[in-house]
Parts: C-alpha cells; structure tokens; sequence
C-alpha cells in the first residue's frame, strides 16, 4: 500500500491532469499503473480526481520499481539557461553557440540519467543507445521548452487587462528575464521527467539500456528542434 503524501494528495485533487501527474512522479517513481485514470477526462475534473488519489493510496496504482524519473541532474541544464538568460544574442553566431550549449547541457544529464538509471546499472549499457536515446530526449526537451514559454507569451498578448503588466515588466529587464527562464524551466522540466517516466514504463531494461530508442521518436525530436532553432536564429538576424 502506498502513503501518498499531504502536499501531492492536494494537488492530485485539486488540479486537473497535472496533479496526478505531479503525484505519480513524487510518490509513486513515475508510475503509469492505470492508466485509464490519465485517459478518461472524467478524472481530471474535481470531485472526480479523488479517484486516483484514493486508489494510489489503498495501493491500487501500483509504484514504479525503475528508479526516479528526475535527479539533481535536472539542474544541469536548469543552471546554464539561466546564466545564458543574460547573454544578449545579436548574432545568428551568438544564438549558435547559444543553441550547442544549452542542448549540450541537456545531452550531458540525460545521458548521467540513463547511466545511473536501475536497468542500466544492473545490466549495462550500449554506448551509442545511450548516446542516441539522451540525444532523443535533448531534442524533445530543447523543443518543448521553448514551445511552451512562446506559447504563453503570445497567449499573454492577446489578454488586453495584462498589456500594462507586461509593459511594466519589460521595463524592468532582469525581472521580465527572469519570468522567461522560469516559464522555460517549467517546460523543460515537465519534458525531462514525462519522457523518462514514459521511459520506465514501456521499455524493458533490455531495449532502454542496449537498443537505440524508437525511430519515431528520434524524428519527432529532430524535426522539432530544427524549426526551433531556425526561427531563433532567424529572429537572432533580424534583431
């Protein structure tokens, strides 16, 4: 039986989709047990979401046995964008380089993540799986993080009541930069901890350590990634 804590059993109920999420990658390593529960919009909807709640509690959402889908490798590339908040990026150059660091923080703790990983600690590893899957999973995030913080920027545009707001903000540049990293961050990390949970749940220790990851995804990520960063470095040429 698991013992959902106090603060993930609020946000399981409170928040549609999301809690449950948030509770299964806290209390339960990423469980996908159940997963009607995620599918069936009824349960998003509170009362509703007691549910899955009460059924990870009584131990009917049974706990993943895979490892973490997060660790304190999450903050590698975290940390980096941070510090390249503040890198004004004039040049499609400046913005190339921009690009090769960011994903190559996020190639290096993906890459720790599946080394450190349950399977592939107790059966080894294929160094080019590795390479190949955390390169997957970097595409995937780099694309997602950027897609959520434009998404919700130009949300904010179209709400008359926050145009003061955000002019107030974008006076103050540190703060208005600051709120986009966090926004980044946000998508970032929510691609970084579904992927793996994803991960955990539907590959076997043998394909997630010793064969490449799924074509499918490989080329998802990629196509993702190249639109991302050509219309950075487009608007980089145009500043």
């Amino acid at each position: 039986m698991a013992k959902i804590g106090a603060l993930s059993a609020i946000l399981c109920v409170i928040l549609p989709l999301l809690g449950q999420v948030i509770m299964r990658i806290i209390e339960l390593g990423g469980s996908l047990s159940r997963p009607w529960l995620l599918y069936i919009p009824i349960f998003w909807i509170p009362p509703f979401t007691l549910a899955p709640y009460l059924l990870s509690e009584f131990g009917y959402v049974k706990s993943a046995n895979t490892g973490k889908v997060y660790d304190n490798f999450i903050l590698i590339p975290i940390i980096v964008k941070l510090l390249l908040s503040f890198v004004p990026l004039y040049s499609a150059d400046l913005t190339g380089m921009y690009i090769i660091i960011l994903l190559g923080s996020m190639l290096i703790a993906n890459t720790i993540h599946i080394l450190k990983s349950n399977a592939c600690q107790q059966i080894g590893s294929n160094i080019f799986t590795v390479f190949s899957r955390a390169l997957s999973d970097s595409f995937l995030q780099y694309s997602v993080g950027f897609i959520l913080t434009f998404m919700l920027r130009t949300i904010a545009k179209l709400i008359p009541m926050l145009q003061p707001l955000i002019l107030n903000i974008k006076s103050i540049d540190i703060l208005y930069k600051l709120i986009i990293f966090l926004l980044w961050a946000m998508g970032f990390a929510g691609a970084y901890m579904i992927l793996h949970m994803v991960d955990n749940n539907t590959e076997t220790p043998e394909t997630y350590c010793k064969k490449s990851p799924k074509f499918v995804k490989l080329l998802i990520g990629f196509i993702l990634f190249f639109a991302v960063i050509f219309y950075e470095i487009r608007k980089s040429m145009n500043n």
